[in-house]
């Protein structure tokens, strides 16, 4: 008897998880609103090679920060170390908001130097190109993190709040949702 017991229960914890990672994969399609952002830089990247070249750094760069940050949320929300809530939270919370917005300047510059770096040494730009270098990533990145952390958090905190696992489902979401607007903010950038 008891084992039949237990076996609905996995069943159900089974579908449970299932139907979470279904909609959460779902938004993958999405990746495809960026690309479509990008294409439409084409006609600069023709012109100028270093906006192809800076492109990936950022977006990884911004990839990295924003899904050590909402790893680190969404684990945090599941052990009770973190309120979902904006309001009255954690020190831990808001030493991570801290933490990520630091990072994301740091990162920004230290891409666009390397990206500079790397286009000087093979003969892409010359050093006048610095300005637009560091301007770009600084722009985007900083940018994109101000936008994406408020969704980070209402994504993890709404997700919580529902029962859901907010692991599964805030990474996938955010992360397709982050690279749409980092690629918004490098075309505007540019």
């Amino acid at each position: 008897m008891v084992y039949g017991a237990t076996l609905r229960l996995n069943q159900r914890i089974l579908w449970k998880s299932f139907l979470q990672c279904t909609f959460a994969l779902s938004f993958s399609s999405g990746g495809l609103l960026s690309g479509r952002v990008v294409s439409g830089l084409s006609p600069i990247m023709a012109l100028h090679h270093w906006v192809v070249a800076l492109y990936p750094v950022v977006l990884t760069v911004r990839g990295d920060v924003s899904g050590v940050f909402t790893g680190n949320l969404t684990t945090m929300l599941n052990v009770g170390r973190v309120k979902a809530s904006w309001r009255g939270n954690t020190v831990e919370f808001y030493s991570l908001v801290r933490a990520s917005i630091l990072l994301a300047y740091i990162d920004a510059f230290l891409v666009g130097l390397l990206a500079f770096l790397v286009n000087l040494v093979f003969g892409q730009v010359s050093v006048e190109s610095l300005s637009q270098f560091m301007s770009s990533s600084l722009f985007t990145c900083v940018l994109a993190t101000f936008i994406s952390l408020p969704l980070n958090c209402y994504t993890a905190f709404l997700s919580f709040r529902r029962g859901l696992d907010p692991d599964v489902i805030a990474y996938p979401v955010v992360g397709i949702l982050n690279d749409f607007l980092v690629s918004l903010c490098y075309s505007a950038s540019v």
